[in-house]
């Protein structure tokens, strides 16, 4: 999900596991609620600065996994978590694919329950890996732009 807009305010937060989980997140006139942000992007929020937010949902969880800065500079989240969530994931639904095969009353919950995990851990690398800058529409853009143009670049 990408939500785009000005930051107007950052809720309050907790240490869970190695992310801040916030209270809410407001950009533009959307609330995002129990957004987990890791400290390497979210240094990149302030109040006030025009973002946009690329959020995941993984295991019951909305994590922030980018960041698109005023400035056209884009901030992510690292893909190995993901990646290492998406093959353990995989290897659990072969796993569980055999043992229905082999007549396990109980693989199709391993099936469904693993399937669903790796379509999360998927998500989250899609929306690392296409997670594209805010289009040239803010001021400081543009005054980088023409800068550049003027420097000959």
């Amino acid at each position: 999900m990408r939500v785009e807009g000005r930051l107007e305010l950052i809720g309050d937060g907790y240490l869970a596991g190695r992310y801040v989980k916030r209270s809410v997140v407001e950009v533009g006139k959307q609330q995002v609620f129990n957004l987990r942000i890791h400290p390497r992007i979210g240094s990149y929020l302030a109040v006030g600065d025009e973002v946009a937010l690329g959020i995941c949902s993984f295991a019951f969880m909305k994590i922030l996994v980018a960041v698109a800065a005023d400035d056209g500079r884009v901030h992510t989240n690292s893909l190995f978590g993901f990646i290492l969530a998406a093959l353990v994931s995989t290897i659990a639904v072969a796993i569980s694919i055999g043992g229905i095969l082999n007549g396990a009353s109980l693989g199709w919950v391993g099936l469904i329950l693993f399937g669903w995990f790796d379509l999360g851990a998927l998500n989250g690398i899609r929306t690392i890996a296409t997670f594209r800058p805010r289009p040239l529409n803010s001021t400081a853009q543009q005054g980088a732009a023409e800068q550049n143009v003027a420097m000959g670049r």
